[in-house]
């Protein structure tokens, strides 16, 4: 419409993003182009039926998908027939509420595959280079979480073939503007095209950083008719970068998502931020659950990564759950720091879920340190006295203390502590002395730390063993008697006591504990799109009762064991909270 009246849209022409949005049209022009595409059937699925007779002449494992999909919704991998059925259920439900299509295609499923995609632009008059590469492999539910750029796998060699494949993908379908050319990358080095994306995607800002294009003046200079200023010999790549995606979903509950008031939000300084939301907004259930970017540049990628740590460490989000925890752990884990990603990395290397983080004993050692120095300093801004002039409150509060805190699993850690002495120095930092002894043992470990923490703040530093730790305060409670602090994305709970405190806590009465097993909980917001049982019905262990469906992703609830369904709660279409009780069984 917008070409029929005369206006110019900043983006490809409408018959371009008809054709290359089209999965199946768009290995079609990949063919033309000489690119080898995934093996498949290049057509649309008809029905069930048909669905199976071509995954059983690819052969399993494979990919069903929405044909006008993206983002890693409306896709699934199939196994055997039954995850086949059930995933083509629920991603043709989230392509019609996604994309207004009903059109599927099914292709094979390429085992352990790095996804790397290129970066073009194309102007008007048939110029077109690509801008390097991207590493997404980093992904859950298809969907990426960790870029970077460049990737750790190609060579120059395979760059610039790979380059070249996809300006012939954008000559050859007349592409003008800024796409991204797909693919997926074998464990042998065989490339695959996937598909083009037909705009400016999440993770441009990486491009931008090591190349030093502005890609949205290209597309403004491209839509105004001028043709590209810049050969392909003249981009180089200049360091590295990587972004993170920072989701409201719950990395500890299988992502999740997550909704609600954004309570508090201050983002990273010294870094680039794309924000998608600013403090005070309600996350719904409508919409993606993206927060923001956040990227790092630097000249090697281990400066890089250093940068996007620190970054990360210091974003404040409240109110809602979210998966900086998850993308901190990433950023630490052996694999990816050696550069040895496949799509299947969140699978393969958490394979029971992620739990939180698993501290080491130097990081063990910096938290019990950032909690001391919490509580000290709560204590003086109590007793309305300066670091340099404690010894009165040393020696009369701060000795003989007890710490409680669950800092590996689920069994919690008890220390006994006093604080020895304090000294600030004129940058504001204070440096602590102080002996800890874990309980139940004689031995007594002297400890000297630095911290930045003041009660007014949220975030702050703590220099343990000649490391700087970047943590937060999350909540604080009893005079800082009880707190949580933020330490490498993950949430740990402290509470201390003085010694009169300590003998009577054995008084105190255990919580009652709740027997949810014969009750189907939300485990999230959302919408029911599909109720499968009512009551009297008798389930199956892994039987389907209810699917929801919260930012256009839908996850099916099922049965953990075989059961008769007592009552049902909601109907289809109805909303639902997180926490609501859905269905009984007995």
């Amino acid at each position: 419409m917008l070409e029929e009246n005369g206006v110019t849209f900043i983006g490809p022409k409408a018959d371009t993003i008809k054709e290359m949005g089209d999965k199946i049209r768009s290995k079609m022009i990949a063919e033309k182009a000489g690119v080898k595409h995934i093996p498949g059937f290049v057509g649309a699925i008809r029905d069930e039926q048909h669905l199976l007779e071509v995954a059983h002449s690819i052969g399993y494992p494979v990919m069903v998908k929405a044909a006008h999909g993206g983002g890693g919704k409306g896709m699934r991998r199939a196994n055997n027939d039954e995850e086949l059925i059930e995933g083509y259920r629920l991603s043709l439900a989230e392509a019609r509420t996604a994309f207004n299509s009903s059109v599927m295609l099914v292709e094979k499923f390429i085992e352990d595959p790095r996804h790397i995609e290129f970066q073009v632009l194309g102007d008007a008059h048939g110029n077109a280079v690509y801008v390097f590469e991207r590493e997404c492999s980093v992904q859950r539910r298809n969907q990426k979480l960790v870029e970077e750029a460049p990737s750790t796998f190609l060579t120059p060699e395979q760059r610039e073939r790979i380059g070249s494949e996809a300006v012939a993908i954008a000559k050859i379908s007349r592409y003008q503007n800024a796409g991204t050319v797909e693919f997926l990358m074998g464990k042998d080095g065989q490339h695959y095209y996937l598909e083009m994306n037909t705009r400016l995607q999440v993770e441009h800002p990486i491009t931008e950083m090591i190349s030093g294009l502005d890609l949205v003046e290209q597309q403004i200079r491209v839509a105004a008719g001028l043709p590209l200023e810049i050969k392909q010999s003249d981009l180089k790549i200049n360091g590295w970068a990587v972004e993170s995606r920072v989701c409201a979903e719950d990395p500890l509950n299988n992502f999740l998502p997550s909704v609600g008031p954004l309570t508090k939000f201050i983002p990273p300084k010294d870094v680039r931020v794309d924000l998608g939301f600013v403090e005070g907004d309600n996350i719904t259930i409508y919409y993606d659950s993206l927060l923001a970017k956040v990227i790092s540049h630097g000249a090697n990628r281990k400066e890089a990564l250093e940068i996007q740590k620190r970054a990360l460490d210091s974003t404040v989000i409240r109110g809602i759950n979210h998966n900086i925890c998850f993308l901190r752990e990433v950023m630490e884990h052996p694999k990816f720091v050696a550069g040895q990603l496949t799509t299947n990395f969140i699978a393969q290397n958490f394979p029971k879920g992620f739990t939180g983080h698993i501290l080491t004993a130097s990081e063990k050692q910096a938290l019990i340190s950032a909690a001391m120095a919490v509580y000290t300093r709560q204590k003086f801004v109590e007793a309305s006295v300066s670091p340099t002039d404690i010894q009165d409150l040393v020696s009369s509060r701060l000795t003989d203390l007890h710490m409680v805190a669950k800092l590996d699993g689920e069994e919690a850690e008890r220390f006994n502590f006093s604080v020895l002495g304090s000294q600030e120095d004129e940058d504001g930092n204070v440096g602590f002395e102080a002996q800890l002894n874990p309980d139940g043992t004689d031995n007594v470990i002297p400890v000297q730390f630095a911290s930045t923490y003041v009660p007014s703040e949220i975030v702050f530093e703590v220099q343990s063993q000649d490391k700087i730790y970047t943590l937060q305060t999350v909540t604080t409670q009893r005079g800082a008697s009880k707190f949580t602090l933020s330490f490498m994305g993950t949430h740990f709970d402290f509470e201390v006591y003085t010694k009169r405190e300590r003998e009577l806590n054995q008084f105190m009465p255990e919580p009652e504990v709740i027997d949810l097993t014969k009750s189907v909980i939300s485990p999230m917001p959302g919408s029911v799109a599909h109720l499968r049982v009512k009551p009297g019905d008798q389930v199956a262990a892994g039987q389907e009762l209810i699917v929801l469906e919260a930012m256009k992703m839908q996850n099916s609830l099922k049965a953990l064991k075989p059961s008769v369904v007592k009552a049902v709660h909601v109907k289809h279409g109805d909303t639902v909270a997180a926490d609501q009780l859905l269905i009984e069984l007995e």
